[in-house]
């Protein structure tokens, strides 16, 4: 959970440097057994580094979640904070913070070789080494 929790806090800090919204929180469902790892887990966690849920009974979660049929003994764990990204998006936003920080970025070289040296790394791309 705090490796989730500052991929968040990063997610949200590209956000601010891009002035885009790249994080898109609908909120998860998840269905299980109360006893099963899934859902006593994902409680547990969330309870421990007091993330916000809300616990469902099977009666909430097939009256809320029509789409749904939900096994009798099964439970649902609403996460407000799960969500998604649009990946192209993203990967753009990274190559331009990149650039503007300085990076050398080249596209459609193929990597033909890479070799760990003593000193880091070396690649054969295209008809150029780095």
């Amino acid at each position: 959970m705090p490796l989730l929790q500052r991929a968040y806090a990063n997610w949200t800090e590209l956000e601010h440097y891009s002035g885009l919204n790249l994080m898109h929180r609908v909120g998860g469902l998840y269905l299980g057994r109360p006893e099963g790892e899934l859902i006593a887990g994902s409680l547990r966690a969330m309870q421990l580094h007091g993330l916000p849920y809300e616990q469902l009974t099977r009666q909430e979660v097939a009256s809320r979640y029509i789409q749904f049929c939900v096994p009798d003994d099964f439970v649902g764990l609403f996460d407000p904070d799960t969500g998604f990204l649009d990946p192209e998006l993203v990967v753009g936003v990274y190559a331009e913070q990149a650039l503007r920080y300085g990076a050398d970025l080249r596209g459609c070289l193929p990597v033909r070789q890479c070799d760990r040296m003593a000193s880091g790394f070396r690649v054969l791309a295209g008809a150029d080494v780095f």
